[in-house]
């Protein structure tokens, strides 16, 4: 879940999350052509075409409405006109991904907005957040009550039909001078390219190894022993305790990248920061090998100058890290090319936000993750380490 607390955003970006400030400010206004209130959830899961045009409309009239800013229609909340408006809750969330798909899949081009679930008052609130966007936005078949090729529009605090030259102005008018590709950010399993949302539960597992680990293989008499034994790992063993000990408790975490704009974002890369006190963080080269018996398997070749698309730097207490994504095409979703590793042997929870920059955004934008852990604590007996060790060295 999302929650209030994040620093105070520019009115102009786009709102994955929403400042209590602006949140309180909104409360005070009257809805127009930025601003609707909603007291109860719209029917959507399970719901009737009928009912589900009712959303549809909303997201498309304000798309195309005329304004310079971002439109938001706040869920869960009682207007009172002239004054400040109730925040009364929802007892029921949408999932943005099955909401940008049924939305997009009826329009002539994909509509940019975001759905998030928010917290104020001690009350659950939806919000969507509409950014100016290219215009104008129809359906191409008719759905539920609505009709094709139809440009429904805000005007103040009801919803209209543009008129024919209105829509003339509308795809004649440049209007996204002032907003950025919107760009959503999840977690995501990289193996089974699968999105995993923005909360992410860690399974870690701290192993407790021996206290001390014999040497692997070592010849205590062979005469010939010096020559035998030169290629041989005596550190094994511990190679493997290392290896389980820190596989147990680093966890793999990519990122997933979809752009439902109509603009490409260009050589995209992502960069927070992670408290170094609160959880421990590695790419890929910085986890160790696989263990081998023999000593000069693993010896890694001299790091190049190539740029890599991930790397952690450690900063005082924290680490900072930055994923290169490349450039995300409209209407498509890109993936980090590798997993860093997050993990504690101590349960935690962390809010991280998360820069996204591109070549062509004027301005960065933030969005908020989180990550947070379950640990289970696991013996490591002697015996088990080496029928882990014999399991690897056969299957090298």
């Amino acid at each position: 879940m999302l929650l209030f607390g994040a620093s105070t955003r520019e009115l102009f970006s786009y709102h994955q999350s929403m400042d209590k400030d602006l949140f309180e400010v909104l409360l005070h206004q009257d809805e127009s052509e930025t601003l609707d209130f909603k007291a109860d959830q719209y029917a959507f899961d399970g719901a009737d075409d009928s009912s589900k045009s009712e959303i549809l409309k909303d997201i498309l009239a304000f798309a195309n409405s005329w304004r310079r800013e971002d439109a938001y229609i706040l869920i869960g909340v009682n207007e009172v006109r002239g004054g400040r408006s109730v925040v009364c809750g929802t007892s029921s969330h949408l999932l943005s991904r099955n909401l940008q798909q049924f939305v997009n899949s009826k329009v002539n081009r994909p509509a940019t907005f975001s759905y998030t679930e928010n917290e104020f008052e001690g009350k659950q609130v939806g919000i969507l957040a509409i950014p100016v966007q290219d215009r104008p936005r129809f359906l191409l078949k008719s759905f539920g009550r609505l009709k094709a090729k139809t440009v429904y529009i805000r005007r103040g605090d009801t919803t209209d039909e543009a008129a024919p030259d209105e829509v003339f102005r509308m795809g004649s008018i440049i209007n996204r001078a002032d907003s950025q590709s919107a760009l959503e950010l999840v977690f995501a399993d990289l193996q089974k390219r699968a999105e995993l949302g923005a909360e992410l539960t860690l399974s870690c597992t701290e192993y407790s190894v021996p206290s001390s680990i014999p040497d692997h293989g070592r010849q205590e008499t062979a005469w010939d022993s010096l020559h035998t034994d030169i290629g041989k790992n005596f550190e094994y063993l511990r190679d493997v305790a290392e290896f389980v000990r820190c596989y147990g408790i680093l966890q793999p975490v990519g990122f997933s990248v979809h752009n439902p704009s109509t603009i490409a974002a260009t050589n995209l890369c992502l960069r927070f920061r992670i408290p170094s006190a609160t959880a421990q963080v590695l790419s890929k080269d910085e986890m160790p090998d696989k263990p081998s018996t023999n000593r000069f398997s693993n010896i890694r070749p001299a790091p190049t100058l190539q740029r890599k698309s991930i790397t952690v730097t450690a900063h005082g207490d924290f680490h900072e890290v930055r994923v290169e994504i490349g450039t995300v095409q409209p209407g498509m979703t890109e993936w980090s090319l590798e997993d860093i590793f997050i993990g504690s042997p101590n349960i935690f929870e962390l809010s991280i936000e998360v820069t996204i920059s591109a070549d062509n955004l004027r301005f960065p934008q933030v969005r908020r993750l989180t990550i947070r852990s379950a640990v289970e604590r696991k013996d490591l007996p002697l015996s088990e380490l080496k029928r882990i060790a014999a399991r690897i060295e056969a299957n090298s």
